[in-house]
């Protein structure tokens, strides 16, 4: 069908908008900074509050810190309604429903989204009675309720009254730079590779305790443990007395933009975590061809089948986490049959600019409404 002159300028006009968005977030945190650098990219003011300052380009930061334990949380929802009226934006979007959604939700500020992310309405509500009513609280009061994957967009069905709020929108990924064709790192021929934080809810331990099974079915086998957390130190001693720290590398925090060539490096990825909700982390490692090993988690069965793009194993059972490692790494044709599919399934569903566009769209068709 052919489009008009008129419906032809009406539709760059649209696109052309821009707008001042401000963001209530954890700025350290990786996605947040993907996120706002795409806006701001885009040409959009943002402005970003958050109790986690970093620099980031084209992006104005405001640090919010309260003082003392008790009252800190009061006081940042206080600091942070304050800097949302100096800032007059046009559309407010927080990140993380319990914390900076209530800080966004306490302003006021209309049209106000929200996103989930995971463990903000996964595991936080079913904490206390406080937290649950928080959580409910912050839905509420949100215009739209952002989700980023089907099995939270469940979840979240059971706490938002008005259920036409929600959409589901996963984050994605830049498969620009996350893609098969990266050039390894090093070559070699049997690299396992795990990039979840060291924190007790990735469940690293397990991977750990699976390492000597591995081992003794292919002793030129290589893990390598990247990220950082609170349980490194533990991990590490765990690895001595399993005696198998020859076969593991624990290399701390990798940045973002070299991660692609530690992935096209390896040839199976494992993610232990007890709890996910998109798992940005396993998307990257399929972008990379990289075959999937991950525990069978509601929001992982929505991307991984078993048995056909990748295995699914128990949160606590070594012993089979490490024969499917085994099998993976020993199986060449499965591993390039589900290097396929899963590159199909991350042009399709997980491809960032296509995703980001969509919630720019809703941006503007929020912002619309507010000016009638």
């Amino acid at each position: 069908m052919q489009i008009s002159y008129f419906e032809n300028s009406a539709r760059k006009y649209h696109e052309g908008i821009k707008m001042k968005i401000c963001y209530i977030a954890d700025a350290q945190s990786i996605h947040t900074q993907r996120w706002v650098k795409w806006f701001a990219e885009r040409g959009h003011e943002v402005h970003l509050i958050t109790d986690k300052p970093a620099e980031i380009d084209n992006v104005k930061i405001y640090p919010v810190k309260g003082r003392g334990k008790k009252i800190n949380f009061l006081i940042r929802a206080w600091e942070t309604r304050k800097l949302v009226k100096k800032i007059k934006p046009e559309i407010l979007h927080a990140h993380y429903v319990f914390g900076y959604g209530f800080f966004g939700a306490f302003s006021g500020f209309h049209p106000f989204v929200v996103s989930a992310w995971g463990s903000d309405v996964l595991i936080e509500p079913k904490e206390s009675f406080l937290k649950r009513h928080v959580v409910k609280y912050v839905l509420r009061k949100a215009d739209v309720v952002h989700s980023v994957g089907k099995n939270l967009t469940k979840e979240l069905v059971t706490l938002v009254a008005d259920q036409k709020k929600i959409i589901t929108v996963p984050m994605g990924i830049n498969i620009d730079i996350f893609n098969p064709s990266v050039e390894p790192l090093f070559k070699k021929e049997n690299i396992v590779i795990s990039t979840r934080n060291l924190e007790p809810i990735y469940n690293v331990e397990l991977l750990i305790k699976a390492i000597p099974l591995v081992v003794n079915e292919i002793p030129d086998v290589e893990f390598i443990i990247a990220g950082e957390g609170g349980q490194r130190a533990y991990l590490e001693n765990m690895a001595k007395k399993l005696s198998v720290s020859e076969h593991v590398r624990f290399v701390g925090h990798i940045p973002n933009k070299e991660l692609p060539k530690w992935l096209t490096s390896s040839k199976v990825y494992v993610s232990t975590s007890l709890s996910d909700s998109l798992g940005i982390s396993n998307l990257e490692a399929m972008a990379c061809g990289v075959f999937p090993v991950a525990t069978n988690l509601p929001a992982i069965r929505e991307w991984i089948k078993d048995d056909e793009n990748g295995f699914l194993v128990p949160v606590d059972k070594p012993k089979i986490l490490a024969q499917k490692i085994v099998k993976a790494l020993q199986g060449n044709i499965l591993r390039r049959k589900a290097a396929e599919i899963n590159q199909k399934i991350i042009k399709e569903r997980v491809d960032w600019n296509k995703n980001f566009k969509k919630l720019e769209e809703l941006y503007k068709k929020l912002k619309g409404e507010m000016s009638l």
